[in-house]
């Protein structure tokens, strides 16, 4: 397994986890309106935070409570699936590392936003899915090129309050392009980012057409170029920003 930094952490979660002349763009919560009128919903999330410095707005929730499907990156309730997606990643080291200094470091403050999402939708029986499988998350890690590096605890750290201060302030573009690329290098971006976007987007057209479907994904995965929003709008669906 190749080298998992603190933005992957960001991006798949342990969850039991250039834009040239184009404005800045930011906002985590986003209505989704298909050509026939049908209306969904994503949201940028951020896999694990100390939960004395985030939380989810009450707008997220009463946007999640009209919907009858939460999917999420990954069905984390499928326990085949989770089980396969947790005993490979044993092997990869980097990944565990940085999960335990963050753990060590927050202890029990830590939270998980999609368990929250999962419980709440578990409230008032909103179906739960998953856009890929962790054989095709896998498959993709597992061609990532090989960029490790030392990191040290105080880097583990000082990058994760630099993704908290980010999604704080919402800049979803800024976050895709300028860090992602930074941290992960261009041909790991376009792997674990931008390819398993391009792979979602027929399922996340589906499931707004059938029903109405609240989307919570990696913040990483709504900017840039090559992100869900803009492919969104590629596909002739109009986005809204809600305040949250």
């Amino acid at each position: 397994m190749k080298r998992i930094s603190i933005y992957l952490l960001l991006l798949i979660g342990l969850t039991f986890s250039c834009t040239g002349n184009r404005e800045e763009q930011s906002g985590l919560l986003w209505k989704i309106i298909s050509k026939e009128g049908k209306v969904g919903y994503i949201f940028g999330t951020i896999h694990l935070y100390p939960k004395d410095r985030l939380k989810i707005s009450k707008e997220v929730f009463s946007k999640l409570k009209q919907c009858k499907t939460l999917a999420l990156e990954r069905n984390i309730k499928d326990s085949i699936d989770q089980k396969l997606f947790t005993e490979s990643l044993k092997r990869a080291q980097k990944f565990l590392r940085t999960y335990q200094v963050i753990s060590d470091q927050y202890g029990a403050d830590l939270k998980s936003m999609e368990a929250e999402l999962i419980a709440f939708a578990d409230s008032y029986d909103i179906k739960l899915t998953g856009l890929e499988t962790s054989t095709e998350l896998l498959c993709l890690m597992d061609k990532a090129p090989n960029i490790a590096k030392d990191e040290t605890d105080e880097y583990i750290l000082e990058d994760y309050e630099k993704s908290i201060n980010l999604y704080k302030d919402e800049r979803i573009d800024h976050f895709a392009n300028a860090i992602l690329n930074k941290e992960l290098g261009l041909e790991t971006r376009k792997l674990l980012v931008d390819q398993r976007n391009k792979n979602w987007i027929d399922n996340i057209e589906r499931l707004i057409n059938q029903d109405n479907v609240f989307i919570a994904v990696g913040m990483g995965h709504l900017g840039g170029e090559e992100g869900l929003l803009n492919l969104l709008k590629e596909k002739g669906f109009q986005l809204e920003r809600i305040k949250i």
